[in-house]
């Protein structure tokens, strides 16, 4: 077996490569966390990873005497398909950034002689929310969560936990599907080390170095420390744009396609879906298609408070990038206090990003790659299609 990179690892919002092999040694995922102890390589029992498949996927528990099967596992990895595949899907998974957290669908299918409990997927994943529920916090195995934008590559998205879930059923091609929406509540880690999974895989416990201060914490006392929902890190061009001819880039075109005014009225709509905004007015236009709006957080009882928030929005039909001047007309009309959130169908310039990071300025990015995944956590998407409100 060769030797793999010891500094490795997953990273918020990296892509790497996934072959869905083991012995590839690109391979930034299965190989990864290949558990293997020196034994017989040709000993299953001695030497495991997970399965190249998408969906839910479980790594297996260990002892002296090799590997364990079962739903209880060492650690899960959750996978999303963000890619256009032709293939027909009724389900879509939504990650919230505002929140914190995503929104994870079952593996049930249709299938005359299966419930909705006899799914693997289903089993694991009830496994750990009856564990969270019995407060056996020491007994759940961390969740990674993936998505993938095109085919041999996936994104690191966060480590979770499950904190709640709901039966649901939906119609797919005249048949009536029973399945589980799972709750996610993504962890404050910013990357996450392979080796610390494979100590789990091998020794049942969290006595590594790499294992994050946030999972230590949960599993002692259940508390849920959230990533921060205003990320600082400087993105690429491409990082965000969405992938060509994709879902998503689609659906951004139909964006930048519209009038002004529709656009407009889409964001307001598309925040006031969120329970934590209300409130909104527009206030200016101007002719290079941007415009002031003004409006208020709420948090709810018990500590019923007000944040204010000014916003700026931008549709390009072009591809030139936001800068300095846009970002710092928005920073001095924000008074003590107030946040600030720029929307545009374009992307951000890297020294617009390093000056909203260096001041610490309280403002919130949201680039053309992001438009879809807002739109869709406020349910305004069906089937790849804007729903207006």
């Amino acid at each position: 077996m060769v030797a793999d990179n010891p500094k490795f690892k997953w990273v918020i919002d990296d892509a790497y490569r996934n072959t869905g092999s083991k012995n590839n040694k690109n391979d930034q995922l299965i190989r990864k966390i290949w558990v293997n102890k020196d034994f017989d390589l040709a000993d299953d029992e001695k030497d495991w990873t997970i399965q190249n498949s998408g969906g839910i996927r479980g790594l297996s528990k260990g002892d002296l005497s090799g590997k364990i099967s079962g739903i209880d596992k060492s650690a899960v990895f959750c996978f999303t398909t963000k890619q256009s595949t032709g293939s027909h899907n009724p389900w879509d998974d939504a990650t919230d950034y505002f929140k914190g957290e995503v929104k994870y669908w079952g593996d049930a299918k249709y299938n005359k002689s299966k419930d909705i409990d006899e799914w693997l997927g289903n089993r694991i994943l009830k496994n750990i929310s009856n564990k969270t529920i019995e407060g056996n916090f020491d007994e759940v195995p961390p969740i990674l969560y993936f998505n993938s934008n095109k085919s041999g590559w996936i994104s690191f998205r966060g480590l979770c936990v499950i904190y709640g879930y709901q039966e649901r059923s939906f119609m797919d091609k005249d048949h009536r599907i029973k399945n589980y929406q799972w709750s996610f509540a993504m962890l404050d880690v910013q990357s996450v080390d392979p080796e610390w999974i494979k100590h789990r895989a091998l020794n049942n416990n969290d006595n590594h170095k790499s294992c994050p201060l946030a999972w230590k914490n949960y599993v002692k006392n259940g508390k849920i420390k959230r990533l921060q929902a205003w990320r600082n890190n400087i993105k690429s061009k491409d990082s965000q744009l969405p992938v060509k001819r994709s879902k998503e880039d689609r659906f951004l075109q139909s964006l930048k396609e519209m009038p002004y005014d529709d656009f407009e009225t889409i964001i307001c709509s598309m925040l006031q879906s969120s329970n934590l905004v209300h409130n909104i007015d527009q206030t200016r236009k101007t002719s290079d298609g941007g415009f002031d709006m003004i409006g208020k957080f709420f948090l709810p009882d018990p500590f019923h408070y007000e944040i204010n928030f000014k916003g700026e929005v931008k549709r390009w039909a072009g591809n030139s990038s936001v800068g300095v001047k846009d970002i710092s007309r928005l920073v001095a009309r924000l008074r003590r206090g107030e946040y600030g959130l720029f929307f545009t169908t374009s992307y951000y310039g890297r020294q617009a990003q390093e000056e909203v990071i260096k001041d610490a300025y309280p403002v919130k990015l949201f680039s053309g790659v992001d438009m879809y995944n807002l739109f869709e956590a406020a349910n305004m998407i069906k089937e790849g299609k804007l729903i207006k409100k």
